[in-house]
Formats: structure tokens, C-alpha cells, sequence
């Protein structure tokens, strides 16, 4: 059956990837290594060969694989497709959606990593649960952001920057984020920053 689908998280260290059965089903997972600094069009043929190694291994051929579903670190214009400028990344306007749809055939949509997550939340989470249409989504990893859903849908703002909580400025005597901003959220919330402090106060690696 040609109905499987395929989710990618982008991230600033590595890909995650998850092929989705026709019932919604989790049938396999990789991850592998982003290094961004060798620019969007590695990262693409990575990704490709990480979702034909999936369908090898679900014995089920590429050409089950319907469409792709990417997410990446913000700002995204989702509406062209673009990865705009995410200072985890190192990259600017990336017409990253027609990029890999013209590598693997088939159709890919591109969002905002806080507010895909906050989607599924909303739809399969604790919104579901708790009957929510409105919540904040806070996601932490290589940056921090998050995404506001109101009334059912994300809010993004007037340039999509809705929610890029990560760079904004918390004490200007502190160190700086990877936007160089000083004493932001991301100086004192991101994953490498705990993973640093923690092995400095204990003596001991996080890993």
C-alpha cells in the first residue's frame, strides 16, 4: 500500500526519522548526524538515504513512502517552504521543502519544530485529553523555543517568529547564546548549556 509516511525532526546536532504505517503506527526510527556546517545539501542526501535504509528495513520499497513531513528549528516560513535563518543551523533562506521533494519525488511540507510538536500535543497529547484549543509548547535541545496554539492553530506572528523565546535577553552581563545575543534563554536553558554546567558542578559527563 503507497500510504506510509515519514517524519524527520532537523536538528542543529542531529536528524531523527520515523516511518509511520497506513494505521498511524510507529514501524521504525534512525538518527543520524546533522553537521549543518556542511551546508543544507548534505544534510538533504543524508536524509534521503536515511528514509531509503527505513523502507528497506520495513521490507516495504521507497516507493511506499507517500510524503515526508519535516521539522525544523525556526524561523521557517512554512507557507514557501524556507528555513530562514536559524542561528543553530548556520543557514539562510533555504528552500529546504523543494529541495528534498525534488531529491525524493514525492511531497514534503516543512514547519517550525516547536509548533509541529505542539500539534501533535494538541491532537494526540494532553490537548486531546484536556480538550484544549489554546496552549504554549516549550521545546529544548540544541536552542530553546516554543510555539503558541490559539484556538486550535498556531500563532505565528507577522514574520513567523511567534514564540522564538530563545534568543531573548534575560541578563545583558551573560554569556552568549549561539546568536550571540547576551544572557538569553538559550545562554542558561539549552541542552549543551546543562549538559556543561551539570558536568561542572558533579565532576561527572550527562552522557
Amino acid at each position: 500500500m503507497n500510504d506510509w509516511v515519514i517524519g524527520v525532526d532537523l536538528g542543529a546536532t542531529k536528524v531523527a526519522l520515523g516511518l509511520v504505517d497506513p494505521t498511524g503506527n510507529l514501524a521504525g526510527t534512525r538518527r543520524i548526524q546533522t553537521e549543518a556546517v556542511r551546508g543544507p545539501e548534505f544534510a538533504i542526501a543524508n536524509i534521503a538515504h536515511a528514509i531509503e535504509a527505513l523502507a528497506t528495513e520495513a521490507r516495504i520499497g521507497a516507493q511506499a513512502v507517500r510524503a515526508v513531513g519535516v521539522c525544523s528549528p525556526g524561523p521557517v516560513d512554512h507557507v514557501a517552504g524556507l528555513i530562514l535563518d536559524p542561528p543553530n543551523l548556520g543557514w539562510c533562506n533555504v528552500p529546504f521543502r523543494r529541495m528534498l521533494a525534488d531529491r525524493l519525488g514525492i511531497p514534503v511540507s516543512l514547519e517550525h519544530d516547536a509548533k509541529a510538536a505542539a500539534l501533535g500535543e494538541l491532537h494526540f497529547g494532553a490537548g486531546r485529553e484536556h480538550g484544549l484549543s489554546d496552549l504554549v509548547y516549550v521545546i529544548v535541545g540544541t536552542g530553546v523555543g516554543a510555539a503558541i496554539i490559539l484556538n486550535g492553530e498556531p500563532f505565528r506572528g507577522s514574520t513567523n517568529s511567534a514564540g522564538e523565546i530563545g534568543h531573548v535577553t534575560l541578563d545583558r552581563r551573560g554569556e552568549p547564546g549561539s546568536s550571540g545575543v547576551p544572557g538569553c534563554v538559550e545562554s542558561y536553558m539549552s541542552g549543551p548549556y546543562l549538559a556543561r554546567h551539570y558536568a561542572q558542578r558533579t565532576g561527572q559527563s550527562p552522557a
